[in-house]
C-alpha cells in the first residue's frame, strides 16, 4: 500500500511545476531558516549542561552545513535557469539561408 493517497496525488498533479528560479528561492529560504535555527541553538548553550552543550554544538554545525549545501544548490539552480534562458533565446533565432 502506497503512502500517497489518490486525493493528494491528484492535488499534486494539479499544481503547476515550479521554475528553477522558484526552486532556488525555496532552497534559499530553507537555508536561511536553517541558519537561524543553528544560531538559536548556539545562543542557548550557556543554560545547558556541558554534555548537552556538546550535542547541541554538533547539531548546530550539521544544521549550518545543511544550510550551506542548500545555498550551493540554489546557486546551481539559478545558474541552470540562466542557461535555460540563454538556450531559449538562441533557439528562437532563425538561421539565415545561404
Amino acid at each position: 500500500m502506497g503512502s500517497v493517497s489518490a486525493e493528494s496525488n491528484a492535488k499534486l498533479m494539479e499544481e503547476p511545476m515550479k521554475s528553477l528560479s522558484e526552486l532556488a528561492a525555496i532552497y534559499e529560504r530553507w537555508a536561511n531558516a536553517n541558519e537561524a535555527t543553528a544560531e538559536e541553538i548556539l545562543s542557548r548553550l550557556d543554560s545547558l549542561p556541558a554534555k548537552i552543550q556538546e550535542q547541541q554544538r554538533w547539531r548546530a554545525s550539521h544544521v549550518k552545513a545543511e544550510a550551506a549545501a542548500l545555498k550551493i544548490r540554489a546557486k546551481e539552480l539559478r545558474s541552470l535557469d540562466g542557461g535555460m534562458v540563454e538556450i531559449v533565446r538562441n533557439s528562437s533565432k532563425v538561421p539565415q539561408d545561404c
